[in-house]
């Protein structure tokens, strides 16, 4: 079964994506062709390899590896997630959402640590001048691997 999948449907599967017969709108889309013509989603890495050579030109590389990242990213989530007292929840929630949805290119652009190169402190508030800084870096992430 598993040869007539990876030889026969997977490849004309591919093949269609190449060729823009296919045009998935979003990852919930492609995840749907996929599952009507019997592909699994574990051979989404498989495909997206296929692609490669074309994602210069054709969206659906793309939209399958977003589909893929979103769901690496769940299982992480569900792994942070267990051991934080429910107290915490919504922090935690909030500081993962953070990290998995911030652009780091601005991040490393501004040579700031905070997000989108914003100033923590401001000149004004002398307040928030003499407090302490938290550590927002989600290279540390709290994630116990």
């Amino acid at each position: 079964m598993a040869m007539f999948l990876s030889e026969s449907v997977i490849t004309k599967f591919v093949y269609e994506l190449k060729t823009m017969t296919q045009r998935p709108l979003d990852a919930i889309h492609f995840t749907d062709v996929m599952h009507s013509r019997g592909i699994n989603i574990r051979y989404i890495g498989t495909i997206l390899k296929s692609l490669e050579e074309h994602k210069d030109k054709n969206h659906n590389y793309a939209i399958g590896l977003s589909g893929l990242i979103t769901r690496s990213t769940k299982a992480v989530f569900k792994q942070y997630i267990i051991d934080v007292p429910t107290q915490q929840l919504a922090q935690a929630t909030a500081h993962f959402l953070n990290c998995y949805l911030m652009d780091i290119r601005s991040r490393q652009s501004s040579g700031d640590n905070s997000p989108n190169g914003v100033s923590t402190t401001t000149t004004t508030n002398k307040k928030k001048k003499n407090k302490k800084e938290k550590s927002t870096d989600c290279d540390s992430a709290l994630i116990p691997l």
